[in-house]
């Protein structure tokens, strides 16, 4: 079983931040994970200018040469964890604007949420979340808040105590679980999604089927999408005609019924 592909977003980029040394210390623990394969990604060696494109993410990439970059790398990963810093009861203007930046790459993965600052980041992973869900990502309610960061960082290394080290591992065990059940969802469903697949199970009572239309209120929400919304295959969604969904049917064949009982009488099958 391949390992999920977990990046690591050092989300502060200021001169002095605590959010690399902590970042670096999230990466060493996730190397020792048999289930990841971690990538430490620093916001500060991307430079991504403030989000400016007059075509929102959600209906597709602009021709911005940035933005492609970026979403191929954020595209390609099973998972992610958003390392922060609170910023006036916030998460930082670069890691939201980095968000901001894509829409289809996010979909459908785990986030998970390390924080420092006044009451432990707890305000700047409240945000974050609200902003996961809002790109379709599953945010876990697992998280690390890390208290008194200056303390805990020398000579440029973050040593965690062991609140901080109990508080990662329940994290770790939440994102294994998370991505695994989410990168399987997403290859089963572009498989499923495959016409040549469908013709060829045909019969088969587990095969997915197209089924219903969708609200015109959602079928028309991006008329002008190049990619077939929300996502499409190469970042691990569906690719469906407008106006459709996927369902995933599980038909049991041959299911027996028992009829309404009396009292004193035991059921019969019908």
């Amino acid at each position: 079983m391949r390992r999920l592909i977990i990046q690591i977003l050092v989300g502060s980029i200021r001169e002095g931040r605590k959010s690399l040394p902590v970042a670096q210390w999230v990466g060493e623990r996730a190397a020792l994970r048999e289930e990841f394969q971690a990538e430490l990604d620093d916001l500060a060696d991307w430079s991504l200018p403030m989000l400016s494109f007059a075509k929102p993410p959600a209906m597709g990439l602009s021709d911005d040469a940035t933005q492609r970059r970026w979403a191929a790398k954020i595209g390609a990963a099973d998972g992610y964890i958003f390392v922060s810093p609170e910023y006036n009861h916030g998460s930082s203007a670069v890691l939201k604007n980095a968000l901001d930046y894509l829409y289809a790459e996010w979909n459908r993965k785990p986030a998970a949420f390390v924080s420092f600052g006044n009451t432990g980041g707890a305000r700047a992973v409240e945000h974050l979340r609200g902003v996961a869900i809002e790109l379709r990502m599953a945010a876990l309610g697992e998280a690390v808040h890390i208290l008194d960061v200056g303390d805990k960082v020398t000579d440029g290394r973050f040593a965690g105590d062991g609140r901080d080290e109990k508080q990662l591992t329940l994290l770790f065990d939440s994102l294994a679980w998370w991505g695994r059940a989410l990168s399987t969802a997403r290859e089963w469903t572009v498989k499923a999604n495959n016409p040549s697949n469908r013709r060829s199970a045909r019969g088969n009572p587990m095969q997915p089927r197209l089924s219903g239309a969708a609200p015109r209120s959602q079928a028309s929400k991006y008329p002008d999408c190049e990619e077939s919304h929300p996502a499409h295959p190469q970042h691990g969604g569906v690719t469906l005609p407008t106006g459709h969904r996927v369902e995933l049917v599980a038909e049991f064949q041959a299911r027996p019924t028992v009829s309404p009982t009396t009292p004193g009488t035991k059921g019969r099958r019908a």
